[in-house]
C-alpha cells in the first residue's frame, strides 16, 4: 500500500493510463461504497502500526530486563535526567552520574517505576523508572574508593561535611589539593582539589596556620646591607604550604647601581638597573 493511496484512497493516475480512460465513461462511486472502503483501508493500516510497533519494541528490548527492587533497598538515581542543580556541580560534564544512596519506600503499582525516600529539600518528584536506578552495594574494599557522594546543595539537600583537612600536595598542573576526613566516615579520606573547597575556606586558613604558623597572606621579608625594606604579597596557599619557613632572601644593593639576590636554594644573580 503506497502513502497516496493511504491519504486519498486511490493510486494516481499514470501517463499510459490516461488515453484509455480518456476513452471511457467515467463512473463515481456512491458514498456508501467510498466509506466502507476508507474504514476497510483504516483497519488494515493500523494492524500494521502495531505489527511495526510490536516489532520496534522487540528490538529495543533484545538483552533488556525490567529490575525489580524491595521495600528498604538502598539505590542510586542516574543523574542522565536531572537538572545540573541537583548534582551538586556547576557544570554537567563535572556533575556525577550517580547520586545517593536512597531507600525504597513503594513500587508504583502497574508500572516499573519505585517510589525513593528523597530528602524534602531536594524538590524531585520522588518516583523514578528502573532504567533512572541501580541497586547500590558498598565495597568494603580498603585499596579502592567508589563511594558515591550524598550532595548538599544550597537549598539544603543533604551530604557529607568535611571534618578536618590533613595534608597538601600539587595535583596535576601544579593545582592544590587537599587531603579531606569526612564527617562521620571512619576511612573515608579523599583528595579533593581547592575548587571544590571553596565553601569551606575557614577549613583551609586554619590548615595554614597549623603547618606553617602563619596566616594565608604571607610576608616576606628582603634585607641587604645598605637598606632595609619589607615586602607583604599574597601567595597562593598551595605554594606557602610547601614548606614551613619562608626563605629569606638578600638583596645587596651595589655602588655602581647593581643589585644582588641570594636565595638559599639558588645561585646569585647580579643585575643591573638600567636607569640609574
Amino acid at each position: 500500500m503506497t502513502s497516496f493511496f493511504a491519504d486519498l484512497g486511490y493510486n494516481p493516475a499514470l501517463p499510459i493510463d490516461l488515453d484509455v480512460r480518456a476513452s471511457q465513461t467515467a463512473e463515481s462511486k456512491s458514498a456508501t461504497t467510498f466509506l466502507l472502503h476508507m474504514k476497510q483501508m483504516l483497519r488494515e493500516l493500523q494492524a500494521k502500526i502495531r505489527s511495526s510497533a510490536e516489532k520496534m519494541k522487540m528490538q529495543y528490548n533484545r538483552g533488556r530486563r525490567d529490575q525489580t527492587f524491595r521495600i528498604g533497598d538502598m539505590v542510586l538515581v542516574s543523574t542522565k535526567n536531572l537538572g545540573v542543580e541537583n548534582t551538586g556541580a556547576k557544570r554537567r560534564k563535572l556533575a556525577p552520574k550517580w547520586i545517593g544512596p536512597y531507600e525504597v519506600i513503594e513500587n508504583v503499582q502497574g508500572s516499573s517505576s519505585y517510589r525513593l525516600n528523597l530528602p524534602r529539600q531536594s524538590y524531585l518528584y520522588p518516583v523514578f523508572h528502573t532504567l533512572s536506578l541501580k541497586l547500590f552495594q558498598k565495597d568494603t574494599s580498603s585499596t579502592r574508593d567508589n563511594a558515591v557522594p550524598t550532595v548538599r546543595l544550597k537549598d539544603g539537600t543533604e551530604g557529607h561535611l568535611i571534618e578536618d583537612i590533613l595534608e597538601h600536595r600539587f595535583g596535576v598542573d601544579c593545582l592544590d589539593e587537599y587531603k579531606c576526613k569526612w564527617v562521620g566516615a571512619v576511612d573515608d579520606i579523599t583528595w579533593e582539589p581547592a575548587t571544590n573547597l571553596q565553601s569551606v575556606p575557614e577549613l583551609i586558613k586554619q590548615f595554614l596556620r597549623k603547618e606553617n604558623g602563619l596566616n594565608p597572606r604571607g610576608s616576606t621579608r628582603l634585607r641587604n646591607k645598605h637598606h632595609s625594606a619589607n615586602y607583604i604579597g599574597e601567595t597562593s596557599f598551595g605554594r606557602q604550604a610547601r614548606s614551613s619557613k619562608i626563605p629569606e632572601l638578600n638583596l645587596t644593593i651595589s655602588p655602581h647601581c647593581a643589585f644582588q639576590i641570594q636565595h638559599p636554594k639558588f645561585s646569585s644573580e647580579e643585575v643591573g638597573l638600567p636607569n640609574c
